[in-house]
């Protein structure tokens, strides 16, 4: 009987030992995954960095030259005995206060007067 006892202890030696190597056998797999993703991962975020970067450094420039022009064409304006007029004065608002931005048409109508 104690041999049997001895087999039995014996067989749950060996399967706590099998399911403790399939754990760490999955656990290596997935880290080893998810190393692997990472970098990937990574690189997907840099694109995605200097893309926006990119386009906000665009939508800089636009805003600046925009309102560059503006304040131009209402310095020309009162430089020449004119008032400003409404519509430039609403577009600045408009750029200041978030509203979409004016169409290159808006600003070229604007400086005709």
């Amino acid at each position: 009987m104690e041999e049997a006892a001895w087999g039995f202890v014996g067989m749950l030696v060996g399967a706590l030992a099998s399911i403790g190597t399939s754990w760490l056998a999955s656990r290596t797999a997935a880290t080893a995954q998810r190393e692997k993703a990472q970098p990937e991962w990574r690189q997907q975020d840099l694109k995605f960095q200097t893309k926006a970067a990119a386009e906000l450094q665009k939508m800089l420039v636009e805003f600046a030259r925009v309102t560059g022009r503006i304040r131009h064409i209402g310095e020309m304006r009162e430089g020449q005995g004119k008032t400003r007029e409404p519509q430039i004065d609403s577009l600045l608002f408009n750029l200041y206060s978030g509203q979409p931005r004016p169409s290159l048409h808006d600003l070229a109508n604007c400086s005709r007067g």
